[in-house]
């Protein structure tokens, strides 16, 4: 039997629970609820022997993205949606032992690449009512510190971040990595890109997983300054996106009305969960994502398991840092978000 690695020993898996999913109500990864742009579909109809016959190219991929983001290419790389890219931000300026401020609870795969690179981490957790936990913070970045993790707005509990504020850690960090996940930026509207001309030491990431709808794509973009960016291109595997991927992201890029179209939708449906929540005494946090996290106590099992039964998927925190009795529930399309209520009005009752 091969021996692996002690960091690997000392990881725990991370399983979600994605198996089964295609034929309920999915409002528990925060996916696009109502699906991809249907020029993706229609792209797919034109998809040559070549297209899969050939190895990948990214030029025209790397023009349109530089064109609808406003951000020139040398400024950019692709990866394997932003699972791939925490790896490659890691394991471009991280050595092994470096500590690493993760504010928690938040995404699991900052976790486990951090533990897989046996990095160090410091967890920083949120303040009580989940606000961004701005002092704490300031005072875990010792003079040891190598990387902060800022994800805004943050997942699981929605909670943006101060511009000011992150300019003021850029400051105060220097020369060493500060790692912005973007992964809501469509639902908040609030970015550092605006930050990558003035701090070499700005890492920013996005998907294409959440507002795109193409999660199955699997299509992420790190940002940074052209050296850092050839750093990363220099450890990135060079056909990690495939040929499929680029050819329908290039349709994705020509519809953004149909990304438009959804968040408007997105902001509607999150509005009226939230008014149907407090109607039923259900407590809810402040989110700048495309989901609500809502604390339903000792009958959040209870509540998953129903809405399970009835068509409707959610998410369980129960088991993250001062989550105990929380599901994270993605606002979904009008029609969803009709059934999620009466749903939730029938177990209430």
């Amino acid at each position: 039997m091969l021996s692996p690695r002690n960091a690997v020993l000392r990881m725990n898996a991370y399983s979600p629970p994605l198996e089964g999913r295609r034929n309920f109500i999915r409002l528990d990864f925060n996916e696009n609820s109502r699906g991809c742009s249907p020029a993706i579909l229609e792209a797919l109809k034109h998809v040559t022997l070549q297209d899969i016959a050939t190895y990948p190219e990214y030029g025209t991929l790397y023009e349109h993205l530089a064109g609808f983001l406003g951000i020139p290419r040398e400024y950019m790389v692709v990866t394997n949606a932003s699972d791939e890219g925490i790896q490659l931000i890691f394991q471009t300026f991280l050595e092994a032992g470096s500590r690493l401020v993760l504010p928690v609870p938040t995404f699991a795969m900052f976790t486990f690449y951090a533990e897989l690179l046996d990095l160090r981490i410091e967890r920083v957790p949120y303040l009580p009512d989940l606000s961004f936990p701005e002092e704490t913070v300031l005072q875990a970045l010792t003079l040891d510190t190598k990387a902060l993790v800022l994800v805004n707005p943050n997942n699981p509990t929605g909670t943006p971040i101060r511009h000011d504020y992150i300019i003021d850690i850029l400051e105060r960090m220097k020369d060493r990595l500060v790692l912005v996940d973007e992964a809501y930026v469509e639902f908040n509207g609030e970015s550092a890109l605006d930050l990558l001309d003035r701090y070499d030491n700005l890492v920013i990431l996005r998907t294409f997983s959440k507002a795109f709808g193409m999660a199955g794509l699997r299509l992420g973009v790190v940002f940074s300054c052209p050296e850092n960016i050839r750093h990363l291109s220099k450890a990135h595997s060079p056909y990690s996106i495939s040929a499929l991927t680029v050819k329908l992201a290039l349709a994705a890029l020509e519809d953004t009305d149909s990304v438009t179209g959804y968040i408007a939708d997105v902001r509607k449906s999150k509005a009226r969960l939230g008014e149907a929540l407090a109607a039923m005494n259900i407590p809810t946090y402040p989110s700048a994502a495309n989901f609500l996290l809502a604390r339903f106590g000792e009958a959040c099992t209870r509540v998953e398991n129903e809405l399970r039964k009835r068509g409707i998927l959610v998410r369980n925190f129960s088991h993250a840092p001062l989550l105990d009795g929380c599901l994270r529930i993605t606002a979904g399309t009008p029609e969803q978000t009709d059934k999620l209520i009466a749903a939730l009005k029938e177990l209430k009752e």
